[in-house]
């Protein structure tokens, strides 16, 4: 077993479009976070064609109800071990950054598109323990 993983909670109600698309956020943010995760970065045939590398971690999409996802982030926060990174329905509907921070800083109560949990396996493992996984 790999020391660390990344779990990904996508909201369980979110059409297939909207939920890989809050993924591809979340991804993206931490690999701006963590650049070092990635494996070798350019992996070249014997053609001398390249390809993006990935992460030396496993990835795990998992679904869960709003109030789930909202759970394990806020848990998973008090765990200075990990790396949480949400994805808000207010990040959907809004088109610019600053029209994106007005939205969230007028609410607590948002409806979550996702969670990610980046960290040591077993304390990632403890916050999604109960969930299944995304088909």
């Amino acid at each position: 077993m790999l020391d660390k993983r990344i779990s990904v909670i996508l909201n369980e109600k979110l059409p297939v479009g909207i939920a890989f698309n809050s993924l591809a956020h979340m991804c993206l943010s931490l690999g701006m976070q963590k650049q070092e995760m990635l494996g070798t970065q350019i992996l070249t045939d014997i053609a001398g064609k390249k390809y993006g590398g990935m992460s030396k971690y496993p990835i795990i999409i998992l679904k869960g109800s709003n109030e789930a996802i909202k759970n394990i982030s806020v848990s998973a926060k008090q765990d200075n071990n990990l790396i949480v990174i949400d994805f808000l329905k207010e990040m959907y509907d809004e088109y610019t950054d600053e029209e994106m921070k007005k939205a969230i800083e007028k609410s607590v109560d948002f409806e979550y598109y996702g969670t990610l949990l980046y960290g040591p396996t077993k304390m990632v493992n403890s916050h999604t323990k109960a969930l299944q996984l995304w088909r």
